[in-house]
């Protein structure tokens, strides 16, 4: 359960509720829960933007 507490700590949700939802639906249902969890992950966190900040030094 501390890997999974984790997990939903460090992942961006794109909805704040969604994130005690699926920690509820986790806990309730164990190995179950988190491998639907898994199953519908890309739908329910922000993607990663690639935006570098490069310095142009002259």
């Amino acid at each position: 359960m501390f890997y999974v507490e984790r997990e939903f700590y460090v992942t961006p949700f794109k909805e704040k509720r969604n994130k005690w939802i699926w920690f509820l639906f986790v806990f309730v249902f164990g190995y179950f829960g988190y491998s639907i969890y898994l199953a519908f992950r890309r739908r329910l966190i922000l993607k990663r933007v690639f935006s570098p900040k490069f310095n142009k030094r002259n």
